[in-house]
């Protein structure tokens, strides 16, 4: 399996939610305050009430699948993002022995509570490249962003073993490397 899946966070977006109702909030770069001071007079329009609670209650269904223990073991504990979702998916789905490559933040190597996570990730890493968006290969994320294209086996080793090479601004780099 190949994949870039999304990284999103599962949360629910008040600012966003009543930007999409009062686009001016948006514009205006308002704070949480700023945000707070105004929903009740947002709320107040004609279906945006309803609009909102609807967005509410499907972000908190969101978060009470991926945050439930039976659906996604590995993930407990620890801030939910989507592509962390996609990962005990891939290794479940994949054939057995098979590969599955796939690009994503930084983020389930430093989560100080995502040790249950990692040791299923190390037991299936085979590489691990490290880029930094310096060279903007994303416009989205900031320029500062790290992210890394990720090899994984979908059978757990019993040696934890794979290549790593951090520090990229290109792909390139990593052809180049091997050579």
């Amino acid at each position: 399996m190949l994949g870039n899946p999304p990284w999103i966070k599962v949360r629910f977006d008040e600012p966003g939610v009543l930007g999409e109702i009062e686009p001016i909030l948006y514009d205006r770069g308002s704070s949480a305050p700023d945000v707070g001071q105004q929903r009740v007079a947002v709320l107040r329009r004609p279906g945006a009430l309803e609009a909102y609670l609807s967005e509410y209650e499907e972000a908190i269904g969101r978060q009470s699948f991926f945050n439930a223990k039976q659906n996604y073991p590995l993930l407990q504990g620890i801030q939910t993002n989507l592509y962390k979702c996609f990962l005990p998916v891939m290794w479940r789905n994949g054939r057995s022995g098979g590969v599955s490559a796939v690009l994503h933040e930084e983020g389930v190597y430093d989560d100080p509570n995502g040790g249950i996570l990692r040791a299923a990730i190390y037991q299936r890493l085979n590489a691990h490249f490290q880029f930094i968006n310096e060279k903007k290969l994303f416009a989205e994320p900031d320029h500062h962003t790290k992210f890394s294209i990720n090899i994984y086996s979908n059978t757990p080793a019993n040696e934890i073993k794979f290549d790593h090479i951090s520090n990229l601004f290109l792909p390139s780099t990593v052809e180049a490397c091997y050579m």
